[in-house]
């Protein structure tokens, strides 16, 4: 990253004395690639809070203050400078009703958000490209996909391995949403290596414990999870969750689709 290198002992562990006296650089760097107008700059920025949140993590709470009240914000976020190219920032503005997502990147560094007269539709263009954007770039569901393809013989079996998949991680998918509740990023992490460790040695060996849409289900319940951390973090209000999962989850089948056809013209 190009950020400002608060482990200065190169342990490889960031300690809360190193947070503490890199916290200035750190909230530097954000605030100049991570700016909010109204249509005016902000008169201030402080940093309230920061915390370490496990390994590599860490929260940080800026209060933005404007002169004026604010009626339509424009959000410009250049955090791919500091991260990485192909870094996403997911936008959530508001609380309960009036909750506004929006999803940030080098292609989409900015969103107007409006006060006033927005609908559970408005975020669907960007929750269906993001949907189609993660299905292309997160490549362990690829990796998976493409194996779990390699021993099907007929179109038929093809078709019944894709369907499988969609709707097993559909069903984890729609579970973590509205729940809330899903299990611990690591478990799900270590699962997914299962998933692709076991359809390699059964491609290797040329026989299957299990028919292949069979193992596609089982294993898209696992995957279904590793999506869901991405609608979780943008902290949807309960009244746009249905437009904004269907939104999402049709952008994954649709990226997931497209691997297929490219892989087996």
């Amino acid at each position: 990253h190009n950020g400002p290198n608060l482990d200065k002992n190169g342990d490889g562990i960031v300690t809360r004395d190193e947070l503490d006296a890199g916290i200035g650089a750190l909230a530097a760097k954000i605030e100049s690639n991570y700016v909010l107008e109204a249509p005016e700059a902000a008169s201030s920025i402080a940093v309230e809070t920061y915390e370490l949140q496990g390994e590599g993590v860490v929260k940080m709470d800026l209060l933005y203050t404007f002169d004026r009240p604010v009626r339509n914000l424009r959000v410009t976020s250049t955090l791919d400078r500091v991260t990485q190219a192909n870094h996403q920032h997911l936008l959530v503005t508001g609380d309960g009703d009036d909750t506004r997502q929006g999803v940030l990147d080098i292609n989409h560094p900015s969103v107007n958000i409006y006060v006033e007269g927005h609908t559970a539709f408005e975020n669907v263009p960007d929750l269906l490209t993001l949907g189609f954007e993660r299905s292309l770039t997160d490549y362990d569901h690829l990796v998976f996909l493409a194996g779990v393809l390699l021993l099907a013989t007929t179109l038929t079996s093809a078709l019944q391995i894709i369907a499988s998949f969609v709707v097993a991680h559909s069903l984890t998918l729609a579970l973590a949403t509205w729940s809330g509740m899903a299990p611990s990023p690591r478990l799900i992490e270590s699962l997914i290596a299962l998933s692709i460790a076991t359809v390699a040695m059964e491609t290797f060996i040329g026989r299957t414990i299990m028919a292949r849409w069979k193992i596609a289900f089982l294993f898209g319940l696992v995957h279904g999870f590793g999506y869901a951390s991405i609608l979780a973090d943008m902290q949807i209000a309960r009244p746009h969750l249905a437009m904004s999962f269907l939104a999402f989850d049709a952008g994954l089948d649709a990226g997931q689709l497209l691997f297929v056809c490219l892989l087996f013209p």
